[in-house]
């Protein structure tokens, strides 16, 4: 969290606003979930994760081809997750949300 400034220069003077600031406070976008900051108006969690990132570690999963799972690790990833999986018969497997055949259970 945190925040962002949007400086833009020396226009104010042009715009005879009466503020000869370098920023000017309706500028500052505060990145707090009271201002709406994070992904999708929510904060990010103490992992880093936030949006509709919708795996966490111990949640239940199911699989297309090896059944059901317990997530021992999510890593998020630029554009997708990575999580690792356990599975009865077929043990540990490292899975791309984006691509696996795979929905939530609990």
């Amino acid at each position: 969290m945190g925040s962002f400034h949007f400086t833009p220069g020396k226009c104010y003077k042009e715009t005879s606003n009466g503020n000869d600031s370098a920023i000017h406070w309706d500028l500052v976008c505060i990145q707090t979930p009271e201002y709406g900051g994070g992904a999708q108006g929510r904060a990010a969690d103490k992992n880093g994760y936030g949006g509709d990132y919708q795996y966490r570690k111990g949640d239940l999963i199911e699989h297309k081809y090896f059944g059901q799972g317990k997530i021992l690790k999510v890593k998020k990833l630029a554009d997708d997750c990575e999580l690792d999986v356990i599975f009865g018969k077929a043990g540990i497997k490292h899975l791309l949300v984006s691509f696996a055949p795979i929905k939530k259970i609990k």
